[in-house]
């Protein structure tokens, strides 16, 4: 395990950087996000924000960061000073109370799917009006709405998802759906377009722990795979869910779903203690982090069945992971402690 050391607070999320492989951001309730150099481990910029960071990631290019602070959804540029300047141009949006999660669903021309000519545009400035007006961001707060803003920044939609309790969790599934959980038991599909609840589908409690099955993370697979289907979803009881939409989306648009409510796999006593976090390694194997300071790596066959292949023990309580393309088999671990460890999963 190695170190990466420079908040002063507790460590509470990590994004990685698709247009650079050695940068990830970290967010921290020190009120700043770092951004560090894998192959140094060294913090290269401190961004200071004017609250307690809750959720970051990498904006539509390589110059901009996303960044929820408190109740204000920032964008941050990197070719900007390194303190946040909260004024009518850097916040994008201000929520009813703090923001909890956000994600970035960008447009079939982005950086996933250039053209190199295209990756040298997004990484500048000459990012086209029609590309960026196809993405989408969405949020959720501490109210229980789920909210998204098109590339123009401009709001979509605001659902409540929940009744008055936190939304911990949203994730795009495509384009046109949300899925996102929280404090009420329940996993919500919600259009992004309409601002309109599709499908809500409650986890019951499990008689195996005491702990209520708030849903405190999710993960998408289709950030891997633009048409993979999987969500990943890590219940505070200390279980995994697992489903895969592909099967249940019509092809006229649309979703089956009970078929989709058929495919959700439940694994309990993945941890003993809460499941943190959750993270896609690969199509087939999916990292989770719980509070018994254990990370377990979980194999998914076709047939949808789980079994969990190998453990790792952390130093603390985990809040966050991700995996940049730069370190092979090895992860990014945020927890309840002011640094950022990289621990090796393989080999």
């Amino acid at each position: 395990m190695r170190l990466m050391k420079g908040h002063t607070d507790m460590v509470v999320c990590c994004a990685e950087s698709r247009h650079d492989p050695f940068t990830v951001a970290t967010g921290s309730e020190d009120s700043s996000v770092r951004l560090w150099d894998l192959r140094t481990l060294k913090s290269t910029r401190r961004l200071t924000c004017p609250d307690p960071v809750a959720a970051v990631s990498e904006g539509i290019h390589g110059q901009e960061w996303l960044i929820a602070s408190g109740n204000r959804l920032i964008r941050f540029d990197l070719r900007m000073t390194d303190k946040v300047l909260v004024n009518e141009h850097s916040t994008l949006y201000e929520a009813s109370d703090d923001i909890g999660d956000l994600d970035v669903n960008l447009c079939s021309s982005s950086l996933d799917d250039a053209t190199s000519e295209l990756r040298e545009q997004l990484a500048g400035l000459s990012i086209s009006s029609g590309a960026k007006n196809d993405s989408r961001i969405a949020l959720a707060d501490d109210l229980g709405f789920v909210s998204v803003l098109d590339g123009s920044d401009q709001v979509v939609s605001r659902l409540q998802c929940t009744s008055k309790t936190i939304v911990s969790a949203v994730r795009f599934v495509s384009s046109d759906l949300c899925i996102s959980g929280g404090f009420d038991n329940a996993l919500v599909f919600s259009s992004s377009v309409k601002g309109s609840i599709l499908a809500r589908f409650p986890i019951t409690p499990s008689l195996a722990s005491v702990n209520p099955p708030h849903v405190h993370s999710i993960d998408v697979s289709r950030r891997l795979h633009s048409e993979s289907g999987l969500v990943a979803c890590a219940v505070g009881d200390g279980s995994l869910v697992v489903a895969d939409t592909s099967p249940a989306r019509r092809k006229n648009g649309g979703y089956n779903w009970g078929k989709l409510g058929e495919s959700l796999n439940r694994m309990e006593n993945v941890h003993s203690a809460a499941t943190s976090c959750v993270r896609f390694i690969n199509l087939e194997m999916i990292a989770s982090c719980g509070n018994d300071k254990t990370m377990a790596v979980t194999k998914r066959t076709s047939t949808g069945k789980l079994s969990v292949q190998h453990r790792i023990g952390l130093r603390d309580k985990p809040n966050a992971l991700c995996f940049p393309q730069a370190l092979t088999g090895q992860v990014i671990v945020c927890d309840v402690g002011n640094d950022v460890q990289v621990v090796r999963y393989e080999g």
